[in-house]
């Protein structure tokens, strides 16, 4: 059994205080933390193309198409493509704001798109590509499949790991996208005051005013997981949205949920693996394999905070 925490690394500039936080509200996590020996996994997500959390599960299925970034087989992941040699696009339906330090993507998980506000954007977008390289398919309310030319190619990011990077350092700059990028400026200008989105500022909800772009891989089978996984999210869009207030008062409700996991194992004499996922890493605390003197003497503990501290 693997137990995954996401969200639960936070960056260095917060680490100290929250630690002290994880200590008072979640003593079993931390008696893991301070008894099992952690490995620590480095994901930039500039370099696997998408969060560590996203990384491991691609990991985890069996993704693997060496010539691509791994944030690539996300794609044809989330559309439900299992086989075929033509790769696989998807646009996520996204709010983009533009501030001083320029353009960024709010998290995907705070849009809250409805079905019929999907159904909307897609029919008045649908004519803009009438005639065009270029096709769509609505797949689910926030996803759509994109043909965008046989010749497209670009480094793909997921729109999870883009949400908490500088948008403009990946908007897809190559010359087989140049009928995408004017599609989507059309499109943009097209949503900017549609009925849907002035019935979602009365709502006090973004405006869904753009599409990112991602994928590129071919369609590809996932496996099942070697071990059961549990996972608790409950502390991962505080820590995507940097939002440490919420994040400490989901404290107790991963506790909670931590300790029923663990009671649940304990029954079937299951002892499980922690994985524990940030902004730029993920940790492993495996259990301990003890040697029969060990057992005689109680367990020393480590100074967890050196991996804790880490730059996320």
């Amino acid at each position: 059994m693997e137990i995954i925490i996401p969200g639960c690394l936070v960056p260095t500039s917060v680490a100290p205080d929250l630690a002290q936080e994880l200590q008072r509200h979640c003593p079993r996590l931390v008696e893991l933390l301070a008894l099992r020996p952690a490995e620590v996994l480095v994901l930039p997500p500039e370099q696997t193309g998408c969060t560590p959390q996203e990384a491991l599960l691609l990991r985890r299925l069996g993704y693997d198409q060496a010539a691509l970034n791994l944030g690539a087989g996300l794609a044809p992941l989330a559309a439900g493509i299992h086989s075929g040699s033509e790769p696989v696009w998807v646009a996520q339906l996204c709010s983009v704001v533009v501030g001083r330090e320029g353009a960024r993507m709010l998290a995907p998980h705070s849009l809250h798109i409805e079905q019929h506000e999907a159904d909307a954007l897609f029919e008045s977008a649908s004519l803009l590509w009438s005639g065009s390289a270029i096709s769509a398919l609505a797949l689910r309310p926030n996803l759509w499949r994109i043909w965008p030319g046989d010749d497209a190619q670009t480094s793909s990011m997921s729109p999870n790991a883009v949400s908490q990077m500088s948008l403009a350092d990946w908007w897809p700059q190559e010359t087989s996208f140049k009928a995408w990028r004017r599609l989507l400026n059309e499109i943009q200008m097209l949503w900017h005051n549609h009925p849907v989105n002035e019935q979602r500022t009365q709502r006090g909800l973004p405006p869904i005013n753009s599409l990112w772009l991602y994928g590129g891989a071919h369609g590809w089978r996932p496996k099942a997981p070697a071990q059961t996984v549990e996972t608790i999210d409950l502390l991962e869009n505080a820590c995507i949205e940097g939002d440490w207030a919420q994040w400490i008062a989901q404290l107790p409700s991963v506790s909670n949920a931590l300790d029923l996991i663990l009671k649940r194992a304990e029954a079937d004499s299951i002892v499980p693996t922690v994985t524990l996922t940030g902004h730029r890493t993920a940790v492993h605390l495996a259990p301990p394999t003890k040697r029969w003197w060990q057992y005689l003497v109680p367990p020393r503990t480590q100074n967890w905070t050196s991996w804790w501290n880490l730059q996320n």
